[in-house]
C-alpha cells in the first residue's frame, strides 16, 4: 500500500513544472521566498538520506523544538521517509519539559530551532540516555568544543553524500509485522502523577499540510559517537 505523506512530494514534483511554489517563507520583514516543490522534495530527501547516515530506523523518535519553519517541514517528511516519529515540543517550552519530552520519547535526534534553544539542548543533553546528535536551524556559531552538534545547513550536506542508491525518493515500504500491541481503546489511562503533563505517546499531526501551495501574503560529517555525559 502506498505511503500517502511519503508520496506526497514525489507525485506533486511530477505534476508540476520546477518553478510551482509549494509554499513561501518569509526572509525578512515584508520579503517572502517561494520554495518550489523540487527544492521542498530534494531538501526533505537528504535530511531523510543523512537521518539514516546518523542511525535513525524506523520507529526511532526525533523531537523538533523549533518555531514554524520550512525546515520543520523538510524534517518531517524525511522523518516520514525513514518510518521515524517526529516529536514536537513547542518552542517556549522550558528545559525541564525539553527534557521530559525528549527523555519520554527516547529521542535519538534533537533538532533546535534558534541560539536560545540550542542553549537549553546543550542543558539538557547530558540527561537524554538515547540522545547521539542535536541538529541547529539556524545558522549559528556552535559552543566551543561541541562535537554533538552540526548546523542544518551541514545535515544536507551529509544527506547530499549518500550513495546514489540511498536516495531513491520514497524508499520501498518494509514488510508489515505482526504485532500484539492492545487496540487503542484498550489503553491503560497514564499513571496520576503523569495526568495533565505532557503525552507519554509521542504524537505528531501533519499540520503542515494546510499550507502546501498556499500563496504568500501581499507583500510589496559522518556519524558521530561522542558522548553527551
Amino acid at each position: 500500500m502506498v505511503n500517502v505523506l511519503t508520496s506526497l512530494l514525489q507525485r506533486q514534483t511530477a505534476k508540476y513544472d520546477a518553478d510551482r511554489p509549494a509554499l513561501w517563507q518569509r526572509t525578512g520583514t515584508d520579503c517572502w521566498e517561494p520554495v518550489t516543490w523540487h527544492q521542498f522534495s530534494d531538501r526533505a530527501a537528504r535530511v531523510a538520506c543523512a537521518l539514516e547516515i546518523l542511525g535513525v530506523k524506523p520507529e526511532d523518535r526525533v523531537a523538533i523544538f523549533a518555531p514554524n519553519d520550512p525546515k520543520t517541514l523538510y524534517t518531517d517528511m524525511g522523518c516520514f521517509a525513514n518510518r521515524a516519529v517526529p516529536v514536537s515540543i513547542y518552542a517556549t517550552s522550558s528545559p525541564e519539559q525539553v527534557e521530559y519530552i525528549a527523555r519520554d520519547s527516547q529521542a535519538r535526534v534533537l533538532f533546535a530551532g534558534t541560539r536560545e534553544q540550542y542553549e537549553i539542548c546543550r542543558q539538557v543533553a547530558s540527561n537524554l540516555p538515547d540522545l547521539c546528535q542535536i541538529v541547529v536551524f539556524d545558522d549559528i556559531e556552535l559552543a566551543p568544543g561541541d562535537t554533538t552538534t552540526m548546523l542544518f545547513d551541514s545535515l544536507l550536506k551529509l544527506g547530499e553524500s549518500a550513495r546514489p542508491a540511498a536516495r531513491k525518493w520514497p524508499p520501498a515500504p518494509p514488510p508489515l509485522l505482526p504485532t500484539t500491541s492492545p487496540p487503542c481503546s484498550t489503553l491503560p489511562a497514564p499513571p496520576a502523577n503523569l495526568r495533565g503533563q505532557s503525552s507519554p505517546i509521542p504524537i505528531s499531526t501533519p499540520a503542515w499540510m494546510c499550507i502546501i501551495g498556499c500563496s504568500p501574503p501581499s507583500p510589496t560529517p559522518t556519524p558521530r559517537s561522542a558522548s553527551f555525559r
